[in-house]
């Protein structure tokens, strides 16, 4: 149980050095529990750790200012104990997408996506000219 602890802490420790939400989900029957680490300012301080139970129910039992490292700890402690009680936890693999690279040439449409013509549109006429109408005074 400790060697998890310390490898949670470590995962956690590098995520936080990252400033990306640090997430476990904890499930016992149908219950679920939230625990996530969030960085309000995108840094590793100030830091918070939210707690969210399956009925909505939420709470930040942690926060730390100048602590790097404090939240991380906590939420794995936090985790810890939840296993303790018979809930099973788990540190979901978050998903990074690859970056779509711009093309170097513009991209050229088939031949047979190419109009043949261009294409013309009819002329509008000018809206009819209104005649400027002078401010009736109140007397």
């Amino acid at each position: 149980m400790k060697t998890l602890v310390l490898a949670t802490t470590l995962l956690a420790s590098t995520a936080a050095l990252a400033a990306e939400p640090v997430l476990y989900r904890c499930t016992h029957g149908s219950e679920f529990r939230l625990i996530e680490v969030q960085y309000p300012q995108g840094t590793s301080v100030p830091c918070e750790v939210h707690y969210i139970k399956s009925d909505g129910e939420s709470s930040v039992p942690w926060r730390a200012a100048n602590s790097e490292g404090y939240c991380e700890q906590k939420a794995a402690e936090f985790v810890e104990r939840q296993q303790g009680w018979g809930w099973q936890c788990e540190q979901p693999v978050a998903v990074q997408l690859p970056e779509v690279a711009e093309p170097e040439q513009p991209v050229k449409l088939p031949e047979e996506a190419q109009p043949e013509q261009p294409v013309q549109l009819p002329e509008v006429a000018e809206p009819e000219q209104l005649p400027e109408l002078e401010p009736e005074l109140e007397q």
